[in-house]
């Protein structure tokens, strides 16, 4: 399945971060895609129900795995080089992380919070395996960042780990 190639390629993609130069602006606007698709993500969960599982369903796993597809392009991008950042390049990838962790986390709450609608689906398990694969892929890029750009500070820090623990709730009840 691509999204298990996911994590082993995001890895291994991601221990480049430490000593890599990333385009800001490409960060920024991959993010700002990343929220529009998890948006779509949430209200079609949110209007999950008989009569719109199979025909909302594809469009959730195909919106979900765009996200992760934009995460591996992100971190591929990243060249080996130089770490530092201006201070305004600094804020806008705090700012950017804080959006991405929002938008993200969003799909796992939604997520959650219609479990009965989605536990019912024949492939359940197949949606716990893509939101593993977002959640392990939120970890490894915002950790990265984090160890970039240290100046984010404990707030973005615990968005980071408040949007982890959504994620293993959700996929805790998947299961």
């Amino acid at each position: 399945m691509q999204l298990k190639h996911f994590t082993v390629v995001t890895s291994v993609l991601a221990a480049l971060l430490v000593h890599a130069q990333v385009n800001v602006t490409d960060i920024i606007s991959d993010i700002t895609d990343i929220a529009v698709l998890a948006g779509e993500v949430v209200g079609l969960v949110q209007g999950l129900d008989i009569t719109t599982i199979l025909t909302s369903a594809p469009k959730i796993i195909d919106n979900i795995g765009q996200i992760v597809e934009i995460i591996t392009t992100d971190v591929e991008e990243i060249s080996a080089g130089n770490s530092t950042f201006k201070a305004t390049d600094q804020t806008d990838i705090c700012d950017g992380l804080q959006q991405f962790l929002e938008a993200v986390g969003q799909i796992a709450d939604t997520v959650t919070d219609n479990i009965d609608a989605i536990s019912d689906i024949p492939f359940s398990g197949a949606v716990a395996d893509v939101i593993s694969s977002v959640k392990d892929g939120v970890d490894e890029f915002g950790g990265k960042i984090l160890e970039m750009v240290p100046d984010c500070g404990s707030d973005t820090e615990n968005s980071l780990e408040s949007v982890n623990k959504s994620f293993s709730n959700c996929i805790d009840r998947l299961d």
